[in-house]
């Protein structure tokens, strides 16, 4: 499922999902059975799509403007806001790629 953001852009959250739970070891599948989401895994996601969001406001910054400002590119405001709404796409589609006990 491609899911159109507020913050602008796509995102293919199931996909995503997919490939973390391919990735995962036995012992975090066991614990996302039963609705736990392994800590590890949501801040490593959650650190590539800030490393993400910034890439995306530079390079939006530099393409406006023809260079990157000295001070922080991104908009802190719409970074938190498509980090946030990504996810919570990744969030759902995980619990819908993996098999629940509950």
């Amino acid at each position: 499922m491609i899911k159109k953001l507020k913050a602008g852009g796509t995102i293919d959250a199931d996909a995503i999902a997919r490939g973390i739970y391919e990735m995962m070891p036995n012992e975090y599948r066991w614990a996302l059975k039963y609705g736990m989401l392994p800590a590890p895994i949501m801040e490593s996601l959650k650190a590539s799509l800030e490393q993400k969001a910034e890439d995306m406001a530079k390079n939006t910054a530099e393409k406006a403007f023809g260079f990157c400002p000295k001070n922080d590119c991104a908009n802190k405001t719409w970074k938190a806001e498509f980090v946030s709404e990504c996810m919570q796409a990744v969030t759902l589609s995980l619990y819908r790629v993996a098999p629940m006990v509950v």
